[in-house]
């Protein structure tokens, strides 16, 4: 298991980059900087303590894969709200979230193999 001071030395580390990425660049990219390694940071976090994370949440298989799914799901949907329909950022973020947790919604209650 990752040790707690290794997360966050990783975590601060991240937080100056996007502090001084926010200086020199803007607000904005330093916000956008802060949040990507935010996600970055969970992913491998969660990565190198798999079995924990498994055992905690009781995850399958089949679990993994629908959730790995309505992730990718929501991203495809994003960028299509948002270059073919010229949706503004945050409403194509909340209009992907939503379409893809109704359909997450729909295939766990109607597909009894999805649960």
């Amino acid at each position: 298991m990752l040790g707690c001071w290794k997360l966050w030395t990783i975590t601060g580390l991240g937080s100056f980059t996007a502090i001084v990425v926010g200086f020199w660049c803007g607000a904005m990219t330093g916000f956008w900087t802060f949040s990507g390694f935010a996600i970055v940071t969970a992913l491998i976090y969660s990565g190198m303590n798999y079995s924990y994370f498994h055992e905690a949440l009781n995850l399958s298989i089949a679990k993994s894969v629908k959730i790995a799914a309505l992730l990718i799901l929501t991203l495809a949907l994003y960028s299509i709200y948002s270059s073919s329909l010229g949706a503004p950022s945050a409403g194509a973020i909340a209009l992907a979230a939503i379409t893809t947790t109704s359909i997450g919604w729909a295939f766990t209650t109607m597909e009894p193999a999805g649960q």
